[in-house]
């Protein structure tokens, strides 16, 4: 998967940026005792072994590979694998060939998250919901996402600490075309894709938008929009021979970041929001 760097140049969704990288910035900086909470209920959410002790019989389904990943992808031991190396990615790309896309280690979700969710601060966190409203982030991120972007989904709103990542992983079960937007506190971080045998690294600016567009192919055969549909235009991937040709993307940062993605389902949709964007 390539991805299409994006200068924004619109000063409506500017000003929109502008506000969330305010609440943002505001939540981590001096509200970090609500998101370090949100974080360590995200590890509890995750941890087969807490889950195991309370009696889930599905221990691994929100992390499957807990065991061989990190706590931090720069403090990775003996047995592990680095999160965003070429070794984990290999392994992804044999298990969805080897195991095909319907199982819940290879369907396309990420198979271990180090950074914590908006829809958790919202969900779980009564103090973050005390908050004046003026300053939740989530309220302004749907405003982009859905109002602005027009898109159908949120594929991730996410505040990563320093150390932390996302995995090796595709979003198969997701397709569509992809609108990403990364603000770092530091810049030290970076979005790395993978492409014909390549590995592409985008990297995050200190306390600057990043906008990037592509597209995640299906891993699950032919699929519609289900608003309206119509077939989506980002076609499949044949398995196991074009395993290596999902749209496989992870990330890693040494800073606080934040990232809000949105997926919009068609091509011609997509491309008219992206031209809207680099327009003044």
């Amino acid at each position: 998967m390539l991805m299409r760097e994006l200068t924004i140049r619109n000063k409506d969704f500017i000003s929109l940026l502008d506000e969330l990288a305010k609440r943002t910035t505001n939540l981590i900086e001096n509200r970090r005792d609500i998101v370090m909470a949100s974080l360590a209920f995200e590890v509890q959410r995750q941890d087969p072994g807490l889950r195991r002790a309370r009696g889930f019989s599905d221990p691994y389904i929100h992390a499957p590979d807990w065991d061989i990943l990190p706590e931090d992808w720069r403090n990775i031991k003996e047995g592990q694998m680095d999160p965003c190396g070429i070794e984990y990615l290999n392994y992804q790309i044999d298990k969805l060939k080897t195991i095909g896309p319907d199982d819940e280690a290879t369907k396309g979700w990420p198979n271990r998250e180090v950074f914590t969710g908006i829809h958790s601060l919202e969900k779980h966190s009564a103090e973050y919901m005390k908050l004046p409203k003026e300053e939740h982030v989530h309220e302004i991120a749907r405003k982009i996402s859905y109002d602005f972007l027009g898109g159908n989904s949120i594929a991730l709103t996410a505040i990563y600490p320093p150390g932390g990542y996302i995995p090796w992983h595709n979003n198969g079960n997701a397709p569509g075309h992809n609108l990403l937007l990364h603000y770092s506190l530091g810049g030290d971080g970076e979005f790395i894709t993978y492409h014909e045998g390549e590995l592409h690294s985008y990297k995050d600016k200190d306390r600057e938008w990043v906008a990037r567009a592509g597209a995640f192919i299906s891993t699950h055969g032919e699929r519609e929009d289900s608003n309206n549909g119509r077939p989506l235009d980002t076609g499949a991937v044949t398995l196991p021979d074009e395993a290596d040709k999902a749209s496989w993307h992870c990330a890693r940062t040494n800073d606080w970041r934040f990232t809000l993605s949105t997926i919009i389902p068609q091509r011609d949709m997509w491309e008219l929001v992206v031209e809207e964007l680099e327009e003044e």
